[in-house]
């Protein structure tokens, strides 16, 4: 289930908080517990990281473009 968290990309502090509360009922924990709210806020966070990276990605290759060319 961590690992699970971790690639939907929750730190370990949040996995901890749902992993508790599903370990709160009275069988093991199987699942993580996810609200709505949670996964939209997630999913706007990796969305903002897709672009963050994309932009990087770019700005790199622009430069390496360059520098290429320059050889």
């Amino acid at each position: 289930m961590i690992l699970k968290g971790k690639q939907l990309g929750f730190t370990l502090t949040e996995i901890r908080a749902m992993l508790a509360e599903e370990r709160s009922g009275n069988g093991p924990a199987m699942n993580l517990k996810l609200s709505l709210d949670q996964v939209e806020d997630q999913i706007q966070h990796l969305e903002q990281q897709k672009k963050e990276i994309e932009e990087a990605l770019a700005e790199l290759q622009a430069r390496r473009a360059g520098l290429a060319a320059a050889a």
